[in-house]
């Protein structure tokens, strides 16, 4: 089997959907499916002799280019839709973005949630849904879920500097608690695995998060995390803190408590590294060959 790939482009900005579709993509390949991105690189996916494409996102105006690029070609497609409700961006329509997604023979939200919002929109014909969530890759996996007593620092991550996420946020409420707070941005995947095991609490307190990468990883790595009310996939870690991010008293009120409690719930912990991209591969293999045998 033999899978195209259609997202953004790499030089545009860092981010979690290109750490996301590099794992992917790896881990499809233990499984002996050929992975190539292509992008809308027409001339490519004709010579490719692939057998599906996979488009990632729905919402921008490259990802209408990906559509009719998939669309010019005649190749069926699967689309992990990434989906922001809401007012589009220049470049797209509303009717743009249905055309996508009716054009697609599964979609594959992260959750039930970004599911439920999807089935808002005006589709003009049933949708086949799979949740699909994102994954870990276990090099961020850490057994110890009891963090140093003595440990009392703060960890967010962004992609984007120190402005991005609410990290200033974050970083006002440390400063009035006098606790140490470091904001990793930049930092390569093998160095922030090993980074997240020496911070007790993580916070991500972004507006918007469809499935976070990072509040995933510090589950995995044993953090007491707390996060964002606006990360969708959220319910895939049963027991998980949350929180508004527009509440700072709140969120000040819940570090103060994680940093000290003798006492956590270490369930979410457990269930994030039970996502692995391995297993995110043998998922996304079923419903590729349920596809093709449909097509």
């Amino acid at each position: 089997m033999k899978i195209c790939f259609l997202n953004r482009g790499r030089e545009t900005m860092p981010g979690g959907d290109c750490i996301g579709l590099d794992a992917t993509m790896a881990a499809l390949g233990k499984r002996g499916i050929e992975c190539v991105e292509t992008g809308w690189d027409r001339d490519a996916m004709r010579a490719g002799g692939f057998d599906l494409a996979h488009v990632q996102h729905c919402n921008f105006s490259w990802s209408l280019g990906n559509y009719e690029a998939v669309r010019d070609v005649g190749l069926p497609y699967v689309l992990t839709p990434v989906y922001y409700p809401g007012p589009l961006l220049s470049g797209i329509t509303k009717d743009n973005l249905i055309d996508i997604i009716n054009g697609a023979r599964m979609v594959l939200p992260f959750s039930n949630v970004e599911k439920e919002y999807m089935r808002l929109l005006p589709i003009r014909h049933p949708i086949k849904y799979r949740v699909i969530p994102n994954a870990t890759d276990p090099i961020f996996h850490h057994s110890n879920d009891r963090p140093s007593p003595t440990c009392q620092s703060v960890l967010t991550v962004s992609a984007r500097g120190n402005s991005d996420k609410n990290v200033p946020v974050v970083n006002k409420i440390c400063e009035r608690l006098g606790v140490h707070h470091f904001n990793a941005s930049g930092i390569d995947h093998v160095p922030l695995a090993t980074l997240y095991p020496h911070y007790k609490v993580f916070v991500n307190a972004s507006g918007s998060e469809r499935m976070s990468l990072t509040i995933g990883e510090a589950l995995c790595a044993g953090c007491r995390v707390l996060a964002t009310d606006q990360n969708w996939g959220n319910s895939h870690y049963p027991g998980l803190v949350t929180f508004d991010p527009t509440d700072e008293i709140h969120l000040e009120h819940l570090i103060k408590w994680a940093l000290s409690s003798p006492e956590w719930d270490y369930r979410p912990n457990s269930a994030a590294r039970c996502l692995t991209w391995a297993w995110v591969a043998e998922k996304l293999e079923g419903v590729y060959r349920e596809v093709l045998s449909a097509h």
